[in-house]
């Protein structure tokens, strides 16, 4: 099956073909390649394209210093790929398959998340503007209430709330939908420069949710996973903690020699998106530390 098309060849939720019925012209959408949805994606309700040609230009939060244990993780996870080590991430381009693969198997991330746009905006007005171009329905349910976080600084534009009352407008504007909870928006403000991201795995990684005992200030499991990685232990060599406070490097360890032993409860977003593929997703293998019921 081609990835991001259902049996009978539909694109899941019709989402592409409702990004032209809602009145948005690919030629006025101005979103380059580079800066998140291509034109693939446009053109593949005409079938000038398929979703497998698609790629997304994604982005992997990490605490800083650990950016060279991410990067080697995500080489690992979709080999082949240019990697660009920024500041707290790395930086990629992957197709549906790789953003899934990233969201659902890395240990050390914080949380995935992919650009969607990027445009300047010294106003309210050309903001607006701006947003109006966006592909929300891609990413976004129509009636749905993400979480809007926004960051501004060293720009003309630096009220939070109002930009992010902006972004809500965007949205409402699409009209009426089914609703439900969508996905994180984050808008980053820099220097009168907008970028526009959509979460596709969850702020909070970390949180694996088989932990029901929380000790004092303990260790993340994503950073534990990075000293795993770091340290150079293998899954099948034996494992000794002499500061196990909250037990979290070595139920991590256990996790990555027992595939399944410790049920993770974690929601990836981008199950929340419009164009999420299910059988592109149950098709992955069941990652280290997934329960018997996969993720949710």
């Amino acid at each position: 099956m081609v990835p991001g098309r259902r049996s009978d060849g539909a694109h899941p939720s019709g989402v592409v073909l409702k990004l032209f019925r809602a009145g948005h012209d690919p030629a006025r959408l101005g979103v380059p390649e580079q800066d998140g949805l291509p034109e693939s994606i446009l053109s593949s309700a005409i079938g000038a394209s398929e979703m497998s040609a698609t790629q997304w230009l994604t982005f992997v939060p990490v605490a800083p210093g650990l950016e060279p244990a991410l990067a080697a993780e995500l080489s690992a996870l979709v080999p082949g790929k240019k990697l660009k080590q920024r500041g707290g991430g790395v930086e990629l381009r992957v197709d549906l398959l790789g953003l899934m693969t990233v969201t659902r198997r890395s240990r050390i991330a914080e949380s995935v998340r992919v650009r969607v746009a990027r445009f300047e905006a010294r106003d309210f007005r050309t903001l607006e503007e701006g947003l109006a171009k966006v592909p929300w329905d891609a990413y976004v349910p129509r009636g749905a209430e993400p979480k809007i976080r926004v960051r501004a600084r060293r720009s003309k534009l630096i009220h939070s709330d109002a930009i992010a009352e902006r972004v809500e407008r965007s949205l409402v504007r699409r009209g009426p939908g089914p609703g439900g909870v969508g996905p994180t928006v984050h808008v980053r403000v820099e220097k009168d420069r907008v970028q526009v991201s959509i979460e596709a795995a969850d702020e909070l990684l970390h949180q694996r949710g088989w932990r029901a005992d929380i000790g004092v200030a303990p260790l993340r499991e994503n950073l534990a996973a990075a000293c795993l990685a770091l340290s150079g232990w293998e899954p099948d060599a034996p494992l000794w903690d002499p500061f196990c406070g909250s037990g979290t490097i070595v139920l991590e360890g256990l996790a990555r020699r027992s595939p399944g032993s410790l049920k993770e409860q974690q929601t990836r977003q981008i199950r929340r998106w419009p164009i999420f593929d299910s059988t592109l997703w149950t098709s992955l293998d069941r990652a280290p530390g997934e329960g018997q019921e996969g993720l949710a």
